[in-house]
């Protein structure tokens, strides 16, 4: 059926990028399945029934294939290198940006301290970019020069003004299991709505939270984005909602996390979106 998706098969959505170029990207819709649709006819009448079976993941991709039943051998599924997966897309990047050459023979310790993909690493405020490169062994010239490139890599997404709540959530969404460990005793739902309606919640849950943030629940990266979010989010000392936009003072954006007008940042500030 056309728009189906089969259990377990990830897509990708094709892209154009800043030069007009075809990209892929990962399509963030889960593959998880959620059900099996049966078609019955009635009469003159299709009816559907739902169902939600106890499968197995190779019986989920199984009944999802267009082989013949009668138990004939899916193909063998190779285990993917998830950390190989990011050397490969910092390569990628790195044909056309040598500055990221340094991070490719790095990609392993990279994501030993939670980096999933690139984009990962501009989520991260300065401080925090700085400590994940100083943790695997970047000199400190190398460190200026990726700084550099991200204040280019900003300007360019601030051209394109994405929806800098939807990048958060995609990484929210990235470390999922972690999350829903935290919040599903707190009754909530999202880390990042948790963060915007900071000052309503309970003293208990704020205090989990930040107990969640400064333990070692989590990598170093993902626990140094999520601190970076909680404090945009909550905004500033006192208690007023922050603009958001790129961290480079003087370029205006707006992320929409603080509310409807968006914001840009003010010369002096840094507020670390990139």
């Amino acid at each position: 059926l056309n728009g189906m998706r089969m259990p377990y098969n990830e897509k990708a959505l094709l892209i154009e990028d800043e030069n007009g170029r075809p990209r892929k990207h990962r399509d963030k819709r889960s593959p998880v399945p959620e059900c099996v649709v049966r078609l019955r006819l009635e009469g003159e009448e299709v009816l559907a029934e739902k169902e939600i079976p106890n499968l197995s993941v190779d019986e989920w991709i199984r009944r999802g294939s267009c082989r013949r039943q009668n138990n004939v051998p899916i193909t063998v599924m190779k285990r993917l290198d998830q950390a190989n997966l990011l050397r490969e897309e910092i390569q990628s990047f790195a044909c056309e940006a040598s500055v990221l050459r340094v991070l490719v023979p790095l990609a392993t310790e990279l994501f030993q301290l939670g980096l999933r993909q690139l984009a990962d690493l501009w989520l991260l405020d300065q401080r925090g970019f700085e400590e994940v490169l100083s943790e695997v062994g970047i000199p400190w010239m190398q460190q200026r020069e990726l700084h550099d490139f991200s204040q280019l890599h900003c300007l360019r997404v601030q051209r394109y003004n994405p929806n800098e709540m939807e990048r958060f959530r995609t990484f929210e969404a990235a470390w999922e299991p972690y999350v829903v460990a935290l919040l599903k005793p707190l009754a909530l739902s999202s880390l990042l709505d948790a963060f915007l309606d900071w000052e309503k919640l309970e003293p208990e849950a704020r205090e989990r939270c930040l107990a969640w943030l400064h333990g070692d629940t989590l990598p170093l990266a993902p626990r140094l984005v999520f601190g970076h979010l909680r404090a945009l989010a909550t905004g500033s000392a006192a208690g007023e909602r922050p603009s958001f936009g790129c961290r480079s003072a003087g370029v205006v954006g707006g992320c929409g996390l603080g509310g409807s007008g968006g914001g840009s940042c003010s010369a002096g500030e840094s507020c670390g979106l990139r």
